[in-house]
C-alpha cells in the first residue's frame, strides 16, 4: 500500500486538487495530512514530513504538495505497476533534471502541467529514468529506504530542496533517484517564478539559496553540479558568488 502525505497551508486547496484527485483513485491508499496553518506547527517541509512519515504504516511514502492533481484515477495503480520495475530505487517522482545535457532544456525529464494559467514543463517521456534531481512536487520513498534515510531538517531548515538533498544523499549510498512517465498537475506560482528567472537569472528567494548553499556543501565532494528543476550551479564555488557572477553577465550582455 502507498501511505499519501501532505503537508498543508490552505485546507481548501488541498481539499480541492490533491485530496479530491485521491477520491479517484482505483488503488487503496492511506492518506495523512499535516496541518501547518501559518507555519504554527513546523518550520520547514523536511520536519513536517519526517512527522507525517512517523504516522505512515504503507510500503512506499508518497510526499505530494497541497495543490497537485494527479490527473489519473489510475495513477496510483501505474505508480505500483513502475515501481516494481526498478533497480536500487532510493526515490521516485515525476519530474526531474538529469546530468545528460548542456543546458536546462535539455536535462528537462517528463511533463508537468503548472502554473495559473496553465503552462507545460519539460518533455513527455515513454518509460522511468534515472536522474540527479526530482521536483519535490511529489516523490515516493520506499518505506525500508525512508527508515534509514529522513528528510535532512539541518541542511534544508526551510521550504526548499529538501529533495534535491535527499536525491544526491541516496545516490551516495548506491541508490538512484527516477522519474516516472506520469503526468500531473502542479498548481505553482509558475508566472511569478518565471518572472524573477528573467529578472534576477533565478532569484527566487533568500532562503531558496541559502539551502543550496548548505546543500553544496555538504555534497561537493561527490557531484561537480546541482541540476535542479529551478536552477543548476557548481558545487566548486559558494552560490553568492556563482550569483553575483550571473547577474553581472546579464546586465554587460554576455
Amino acid at each position: 500500500m502507498i501511505s499519501i502525505i501532505i503537508v498543508y497551508n490552505d485546507a481548501n486547496i488541498q481539499d480541492s486538487l490533491t485530496v479530491s484527485s485521491l477520491r479517484r483513485q482505483s488503488k487503496e491508499y492511506e492518506l495523512i495530512l499535516v496541518e501547518n496553518i501559518d507555519n504554527q506547527n513546523f518550520k520547514s517541509a523536511a520536519a513536517a514530513l519526517n512527522a507525517g512519515a512517523r504516522r505512515s504504516t504503507g510500503d512506499y511514502l508518497m510526499f505530494v504538495h497541497q495543490d497537485v492533481d494527479l490527473l489519473d484515477e489510475n495513477f496510483l495503480e501505474r505508480v505500483a505497476d513502475f515501481l516494481k520495475q526498478l533497480d536500487s530505487l532510493g526515490v521516485a517522482g515525476v519530474a526531474g533534471m538529469s546530468e545528460s545535457g548542456t543546458n536546462y532544456c535539455d536535462r528537462q525529464r517528463n511533463l508537468i502541467y503548472h502554473g495559473v494559467p496553465k503552462r507545460i514543463w519539460g518533455k513527455e517521456l515513454q518509460s522511468c529514468e534515472r536522474v540527479q534531481t526530482l521536483d519535490e512536487c511529489l516523490l515516493i520513498i520506499p518505506s525500508n529506504v525512508f527508515e534509514q534515510l529522513k528528510f535532512d531538517d539541518k541542511s534544508c531548515d526551510n521550504w526548499h530542496l529538501y529533495g534535491v538533498d535527499y536525491c544526491l544523499t541516496v545516490a551516495e549510498q548506491g541508490l538512484s533517484a527516477y522519474v516516472l512517465p506520469l503526468p500531473i498537475y502542479h498548481q505553482s506560482a509558475g508566472d511569478s517564478a518565471k518572472i524573477k528567472r528573467n529578472l534576477f537569472w533565478g532569484s527566487l528567494s533568500g532562503d531558496y539559496f541559502r539551502s543550496f548553499e548548505a546543500v553544496r556543501r555538504k555534497h561537493k565532494n561527490s557531484v561537480n553540479f546541482i541540476h535542479t528543476t529551478c536552477e543548476s550551479f557548481d558545487t566548486k564555488y559558494p552560490i553568492f558568488l556563482q550569483r553575483g557572477f550571473r547577474v553581472v553577465r546579464r546586465f554587460v550582455g554576455l
